[in-house]
């Protein structure tokens, strides 16, 4: 009980009877009782509390993820190999990856897609600029 041991509690209680009294010492008892009473309830109360807010954030994940499955299951547009030559601007560049955003409907994109899809976006970026500068250097 908080690293006290059995002679360091016997020393504090007569301390305590000391300077209460025997006569009040019934009275401090139970205040003291009641008080932890209310400390218990109130750390119950918290835990339910936490227990309900976890329990229906743990819901709404779970039919977020449900809902977005489907989604998951279709191959996004931007994940497929590019058909027509990289465009030389960074708008064209950015506007497959917008494009597949819009697609994906109402779920959001959790922050490793959207890295991924950033660092997709800026691969493809790069490899435009490159492009323009090798076809600068041939003419």
């Amino acid at each position: 009980m908080f690293g006290i041991g059995g002679t360091e509690l016997i020393i504090i209680l007569l301390f305590v009877f000391i300077v209460v009294g025997p006569e009040k010492l019934p009275e401090v008892a139970t205040m003291i009782g009641k008080a932890i009473r209310k400390f218990q309830d109130a750390q119950s109360e918290v835990n339910k509390v936490i227990k309900t807010e976890t329990a229906d954030i743990k819901a709404a994940i779970n039919e977020q993820d449900s809902k977005a499955k489907p989604a998951a299951k279709k191959p996004a547009p931007a994940a497929k190999a590019p058909a027509e030559p990289a465009a030389t601007s960074p708008q064209a560049a950015a506007a497959p990856a917008t494009e597949s955003s819009a697609e994906q409907g109402e779920r959001k994109l959790s922050f490793s897609e959207r890295k991924a899809q950033h660092q997709r976006q800026r691969a493809e970026q790069e490899e435009a600029a490159k492009q323009a500068a090798q076809s600068g250097e041939g003419e």
